[in-house]
């Protein structure tokens, strides 16, 4: 019983010298990042920084957090941000973001809350911190701009995943429901006030593959950016009011951001589309009665139009009909 008694207590010395070692590197790490930052042109002010936890996590809670990016780009404000990790594993990391908080993009400030706005993100545990996985949830979320307009959502769960069996391909995994969008936004894709300004839902499935792996070196530079070099839809499915759109496919993305490949898109709403895009210009007038003629032939026997969009040579097309130029994406 003694000898239990003995290792007992040698083991709870070990752990705490662990967590108390670890606890005081970390703090002197972010204490080194932030004096880096600020001299490369960050500004980065805090109220309190504080690491808790013992003995089960690591807990490190700010307040009064400012940070304004070099050059003045962006600009970030809130009262309170906590980060933790399990003390057993320390690269999987958990954000609690507050319910208030400022983001400035250029000129543009925004005022963001939101009920629940949380964020996980996990690397490997090696000397790279290659990444594993990221998680984020937001529920009743608000965006208010300075600019007049307002936005929102209901819920929205996002994830990205390292692919196991595929170097450099990340899974993504989103979907939101209740979408807002500001007025002046719905009046531009839609003028004829046929649809609401709220999207009842989007989900999207697709497999990412960049041209390098994503780890803590990454973006060291910021003018040598990850870029990707294919992109699988495996499913986009929204609904925005009486619309239902869905599509597969995948492409190819050359050095210059030209993507090559099919994207199929499937829909039982074509003629409200069609409408649609005369109405915002996208389609000539004079061409709708042709496209709607072409879209009857081509639905399958549920009513259902089948569209493969072609892309090639910086440009798209479907089948013979020419589109107009492809996205770049870089």
């Amino acid at each position: 019983m003694a000898r239990l008694i003995i290792w007992t207590l040698i083991l709870v010395l070990l752990y705490s010298g662990y967590w108390f070692g670890v606890t005081r590197t970390l703090d002197q790490a972010i204490r080194e990042g932030v004096t880096q930052a600020r001299a490369e042109g960050w500004q980065v002010d805090f109220e309190t920084l504080e690491t808790s936890g013992f003995p089960g996590d690591f807990d490190l809670q700010g307040r009064d957090i400012d940070v304004v990016a070099a050059g003045n780009v962006w600009a970030w404000q809130a009262p309170n941000l906590r980060l933790s990790a399990p003390s057993l594993q320390p690269t999987r990391l958990a954000a609690e973001l507050p319910n208030t908080q400022t983001l400035r993009l250029g000129d543009q400030s925004f005022q963001i809350e939101s009920d629940v706005l949380e964020l996980t993100a996990a690397t490997q545990f090696n000397m790279a911190l290659q990444f594993d996985a990221a998680h984020i949830t937001a529920k009743e979320t608000r965006i208010r701009a300075d600019a007049g307009w307002q936005a929102s959502l209901d819920s929205a769960t996002g994830a990205l995943t390292a692919t196991q069996d595929q170097d450099r391909t990340y899974d993504l995994d989103v979907t939101a429901s209740g979408i807002t969008f500001p007025i002046s936004v719905v009046q531009q894709v839609d003028p004829t006030g046929t649809l609401a300004n709220v999207v009842d839902q989007v989900a999207l499935d697709a497999a990412i593959t960049l041209d390098r792996t994503l780890d803590r070196h990454t973006f060291a530079d910021p003018n040598d950016q990850p870029v990707p070099e294919r992109i699988v839809l495996h499913q986009f499915d929204m609904r925005w009011g009486d619309i239902g759109l869905q599509a597969t496919g995948a492409f190819d993305v050359d050095a210059t951001g030209v993507p090559g490949g099919r994207i199929t898109f499937r829909t039982a709403e074509w003629q409200t589309i069609i409408d649609l895009c005369v109405a915002m210009g996208v389609i000539d007038q004079g061409v709708a009665p042709t496209l709607s003629n072409m879209a009857r032939g081509m639905v399958d026997a549920d009513g259902v139009l089948v569209v493969p969009i072609t892309f090639r040579d910086g440009f798209m097309s479907m089948g013979l009909l020419p589109l107009g130029p492809a996205p770049r994406f870089h």
